[in-house]
């Protein structure tokens, strides 16, 4: 997860921020990021549980654009981060996801 944010853990006023690159060496971590869409279930597995995430929005920002991965009032969230376009990747594709329980 990106350092100073929430870790995966879900609850009121979080934001687990998870940055990987879309390609790099041979190495797929987010290739298919901008195939998610709203609805979409995503899961992420801590010590102790697995998190079900539902996909709400995606976004592409600048990255000095850091308000976009802040905690918001009242949510629990997750956002996925990765560089965009391919491979010029002068901004960030951001999905946004609500927290809907645990499986």
């Amino acid at each position: 997860y990106l350092a100073h944010t929430s870790l995966p853990v879900g609850g009121e006023n979080t934001n687990c921020v998870i940055a990987a690159h879309t390609r790099y060496n041979g190495i797929y971590m987010f290739k298919r990021i901008t195939e998610l869409l709203p609805g979409d279930e995503i899961y992420i597995t801590n010590l102790w549980e697995t998190l079900v995430y539902k996909v709400s929005e995606t976004k592409v920002i600048d990255p000095s654009d850091s308000q976009n991965i802040y905690i918001k009032e009242g949510r629990s969230l997750l956002t996925l981060s990765t560089c965009h376009p391919f491979p010029e990747s002068y901004q960030r594709y951001l999905v946004y996801a609500e927290f809907v329980g645990t499986k």
